[in-house]
């Protein structure tokens, strides 16, 4: 009976003591585009200082809306001229430090590393992916 409360016990503090892991998102852009990476891990730092659980957490958000970001764009640079283009720049603009609108078009048509650029720029990825679909629930595109 002992070792039955011991299982038991074990089974109930076990996710207390788990780290919190980077998804698999999460680490691929971490290997591939590390500048942008270290840009998003210096804002979860500053947001959560001392605790690893929602730094972690926050990362893991960030990488995921960034990467719901790029599909958005990558579905709009089609046409650059479109509201929709417009909209993910204008969300861009809004929800990124120092971040101006023409700068978006400007990666797109001059980088030989685009995504790197993006994920660099130094943007709330999930407010960024909020504002796009926000916009897009309220329109035509």
């Amino acid at each position: 009976m002992k070792y039955l409360f011991f299982i038991i016990g074990a089974l109930l503090f076990a996710p207390l003591q788990s780290e919190a892991q980077l998804t698999d998102s999460s680490e691929l852009l971490k290997s591939k585009y590390p500048i942008g990476y270290s840009v998003v891990r210096a804002n979860a730092v500053e947001d959560w200082a001392g605790d690893n659980s929602m730094i972690v957490y926050n990362i893991n958000k960030e990488c995921d809306s960034f990467i719901d970001v790029m599909a958005h764009l990558g579905a709009a640079v089609e046409s650059v001229d479109s509201d929709y283009f417009a909209v993910i720049a204008s969300s861009f603009e809004q929800w990124g430090e120092g971040v101006a609108s023409n700068q978006i078009l400007n990666i797109l048509k001059e980088s030989e590393n685009p995504i790197g650029d993006y994920f660099a720029l130094d943007c709330t990825w999930s407010m960024v992916l909020y504002n796009i679909e926000k916009e897009l629930e309220n329109s035509d595109y």
